[in-house]
């Protein structure tokens, strides 16, 4: 396993298996005026494109899955004064074992 760590915080964990997994909570991370998910730039220049990532809410246990490709193809960088972010909007995410009422 592999932390990646930004500002001596954890940004997420590519793991044995190859998925990079970040741990999310969609009410504090998810850019709702984007209707997108956001991670930082250096995360994806540092992973090969077939990787899947994996984001995780356990408080909705919802995940949320697609590849740093198509986050690369279909990603918008911006910087909302946390550093270079690549958003995607969801519909390009799989959702995985959705047990949470619509919110949004």
């Amino acid at each position: 396993m592999k932390n990646f760590i930004l500002n001596n915080k954890l940004i997420g964990t590519l793991r044995n298996d190859g998925v990079f997994y970040k741990s999310v909570d969609k009410t504090k991370h998810f850019m709702r005026s984007l209707m997108a998910w956001g991670i930082d730039s250096i995360v994806l220049t540092s992973l090969p494109p077939e990787t899947k990532i994996l984001l995780q809410d356990k408080r909705l246990k919802t995940q949320w899955e697609t590849t740093v490709g198509e986050w690369k193809n279909k990603g918008y960088e911006k910087n909302f004064g946390y550093g270079s972010q690549v958003f995607l909007d969801e519909k390009y995410f799989a959702i995985i074992n959705d047990k949470q009422s619509k919110l949004w």
